[in-house]
């Protein structure tokens, strides 16, 4: 009644409130976002060009590294060149209108080669509002993409090729209320020090990495420390998602001192992690350090027999509350650790049920110095509603963790919520697609996948002949 009362009256301070919502809101959007061209392989460039159309483009990366750039606009990089140089984020973009650096043309993404000299490929010093989308970013001497430590928000990082750079494929420290999204369809592989990480010295909220294919990445010794992990994250106290990717590390790695590189590392002061829907191939997920909460479900975890000693799930003792569902772990290595792996202490608040964890070394899991040596031992104490069969995966050996009909992990999970419901459809490759797990069967799966039910063809309603 007091609003009807308002407009009856005219208020013109209600007016004037409006006006100026109304003006805020205008001056938000983009008035001319531009788009710029970058070219020194097919229209060749040139810097004294406006660069405003694909005919008349920039050539040198250090053009964008000097301009200026407005909210809604994008400088794109002409697919098949390849430039020499480091491009440095020079201006921000505006919520709901990012700056993007992006690509144009046919063929193969253009390429931003470091030639071992230059330090990174794309650097994102402070600036906020950022996409990067299809760029190849090779042979730098630290980082394919550096997120720096002087703050900054919203970075979306989509579609690149990130690989053989001299420390991480992505890295980034900022801290702070991030709202980072790192994926879909990053393929980055075989970095000198890892993959991914987050690794701000003070406390960082919402970072979410999805659906990357992350594989590949080498070990070094730097200062006495292992590295090599999938994706590593630390201080992030609210707000992560790692979910529906596809992580791998090298066949060949050898740990260094008992050392062992996981697919996912809550390193240290990691709130409430969810990480869901992921295909880990020849590594694991280890919680440490006063890393609490994690929800850990949906995960296909394989480990080959030819691997390194570890576990699927490893927890320290001071990381309790994790809860481990739906996941399956086929642990085919054998040696110390045990395919669950809670230190004494971790155990505090910790549930695991409804997963699928076939061991047949015997080393099913350990908490608090017990220890279970097949699955009607762990079953006494954990995984009520778990199974411990061979999963059936369709094809292990060549990283398909999709699941055979007949496979025991079918409909045989929880459901979990809807923030978890989208399991990976098998009919698709990497990205894969999803299907939603309430829509097949009578119940969701075990691990990543949905297997997709075979549904025969409805019988005719009515047959008619006709005789000649």
């Amino acid at each position: 009644m007091s609003s009807q009362r308002s407009w009856q009256r005219l208020d013109l301070r209600g007016y004037r409130r409006s006006r100026c919502l109304l003006i805020f809101l205008f001056l938000a959007l983009p008035l001319s976002a531009t788009t710029y061209y970058v070219d020194n392989c097919v229209v060749t460039g040139n810097d004294s060009n406006n660069g405003t159309s694909a005919a008349t483009p920039w050539l040198t990366v250090n053009k964008v590294n000097i301009s200026s750039f407005s909210a809604g606009d994008s400088v794109l990089f002409q697919r098949t060149c390849t430039w020499q140089e480091q491009l440095t984020v020079p201006s921000c973009g505006s919520s709901g209108n990012p700056v993007t650096f992006g690509v144009y043309g046919t063929g193969n993404a253009p390429v931003f080669n470091g030639n071992a000299t230059l330090a990174n490929g794309v650097l994102i010093d402070g600036k906020s509002y950022i996409t990067v989308n299809g760029l190849r970013l090779t042979n730098y001497t630290t980082k394919g993409i550096s997120i720096t430590t002087a703050g900054g928000t919203n970075r979306t990082i989509t579609n690149n090729e990130v690989d053989h750079n001299g420390e991480w494929g992505v890295g980034d420290y900022a801290a702070g209320n991030l709202n980072d999204v790192i994926g879909p369809g990053n393929n980055i592989h075989e970095n000198t020090q890892g993959g991914l990480a987050f690794s701000s010295g003070s406390s960082v909220q919402n970072v979410e990495i999805t659906t990357n294919s992350i594989w590949g990445n080498t070990e070094t010794i730097t200062d006495g420390h292992d590295y090599g992990d999938v994706i590593h994250v630390q201080n992030i106290s609210a707000g992560l998602l790692i979910h529906h990717n596809y992580l791998n590390r090298p066949a060949t790695f050898v740990p260094t001192s008992g050392a062992n590189l996981e697919a996912i590392d809550l390193a240290a002061a990691v709130v409430g992690a969810k990480i869901y829907n992921n295909v880990i191939v020849g590594s694991y997920i280890d919680v440490k350090n006063g890393s609490t909460g994690a929800l850990v479900y949906g995960n296909s975890i394989y480990l080959p027999s030819n691997d390194t000693d570890h576990s699927c799930f490893f927890a320290m003792a001071d990381s309790t509350g994790a809860q481990f569902k739906n996941n399956i772990c086929q642990m085919m290595v054998s040696g110390t650790y045990y395919a669950v792996y809670l230190e004494p202490g971790a155990e505090s608040g910790f549930v695991s049920d409804y997963n699928l964890i076939y061991a047949p070394s015997g080393r099913v899991g350990t908490v608090n110095g017990g220890t279970y040596a097949t699955f009607a031992n762990w079953r006494a104490g954990y995984d009520a509603h778990g199974v411990g069969t061979d999963p059936k995966y369709n094809n292990a050996a060549g990283n398909d963790l999709s699941l055979q009909a007949g496979s025991p992990a079918i409909d045989a999970g929880t459901n979990l919520g809807s923030t978890y419901q989208n399991g990976l459809d098998p009919r698709t490759s990497f990205p894969w697609g999803t299907l939603n797990q309430n829509s097949q069967g009578s119940g969701w799966e075990i691990g990543a996948f949905v297997f997709v039910q075979q549904i025969p063809p409805a019988p005719p309603t009515s047959l008619s002949a006709t005789v000649k």
